[in-house]
C-alpha cells in the first residue's frame, strides 16, 4: 500500500479553529471542512465584518478568506470531497520523502523551512503515520522563499541513489526501487507543483496543514 501526502491550504479562520479545536484538524485533512461550525456562526460572522473593515490586525481579508468563510458558514455540516477543490489541496503521491531528502539531505528532520514537508505544529489524533501538521503564515512564506531558487534540474543532479537507499528513503529502499532516473522524473513532475502552491499560499496570506496516509 502507498503512503502518501498530502498538503492543504488554510485560511486564517481555519487555523484560529483548529488550534482552539485540534480534533478539528483531522476533518480538516480528510473532508476539508472543520466540521458543525453552527454554533460559532455569529463570531465567524463577526470577524468578516471586521477584517472587511480593516479591523483585527488591520488587515483587509483577501477576498479567497472572506469567500471560504462564507462557503462555511452557509454549508457548516457540508463533507467536501477532495476533488471539489482542487486549487486547496495537493496530493504528493509517493514523492514526499525524495523531495524532502532533496531539500535537506537527511531522512528526517532537518533544518527549518527546507525540513518543511516533515516539519510542522501536530494537532489532533493519528492518522496511522501521525497527526496531521500545520504551518501558519510566517513558515509558509519562509517555505515559499526556501523554494524560490531551487530549480528541477538543481534537485536532479543531488540525487544519490546509493545514499538514499541507505538511509531508507521511501521508495528508493529496496531492490524494486525505481532508477535515477525515474526518480529524477518524479522531482521534475512534483516539484513544481510543491513550490507554486506553497507560493500561492504564501501570497493569499494562507497556512498549510500536512499529513500523511
Amino acid at each position: 500500500m502507498s503512503l502518501n501526502a498530502y498538503v492543504r491550504c488554510l485560511s486564517q479562520f481555519e487555523i484560529a479553529a483548529i488550534k482552539r479545536n485540534p480534533a478539528a484538524a483531522v476533518s480538516m485533512a480528510t473532508t476539508g471542512t472543520l466540521g458543525s461550525l453552527r454554533a460559532g456562526t455569529p463570531n465567524l460572522v463577526r470577524n468578516i465584518a471586521l477584517l472587511r473593515e480593516g479591523g483585527g490586525n488591520g488587515r483587509l481579508a483577501s477576498v479567497v478568506q472572506q469567500r471560504e468563510l462564507e462557503r462555511q458558514i452557509a454549508e457548516p455540516n457540508a463533507a467536501h470531497k477532495r476533488e471539489a477543490d482542487p486549487n486547496r489541496i495537493l496530493e504528493l503521491h509517493k514523492s514526499w520523502h525524495v523531495l524532502h531528502y532533496l531539500f535537506t539531505g537527511v531522512a528526517d528532520g532537518g533544518t527549518p523551512p527546507a525540513d518543511a514537508l516533515l516539519g510542522g505544529r501536530e494537532l489532533g489524533d493519528d492518522m496511522g503515520y501521525g497527526p496531521p501538521r500545520l504551518h501558519e503564515l510566517p513558515a509558509v512564506t519562509a517555505f515559499a522563499r526556501f523554494l524560490a531558487p531551487l530549480t528541477v534540474a538543481e534537485l536532479q543532479r543531488r540525487i544519490d541513489l546509493r545514499r538514499m537507499r541507505a538511509l531508507g528513503i521511501y521508495c528508493c529502499d529496496d531492490a524494486d526501487a525505481g532508477s535515477a532516473e525515474e526518480i529524477g522524473g518524479d522531482v521534475a513532475h512534483f516539484f513544481p507543483q510543491i513550490k507554486a502552491f506553497v507560493a500561492a499560499a504564501a501570497e493569499n496570506g494562507d497556512g498549510l496543514l500536512m499529513w500523511l496516509i
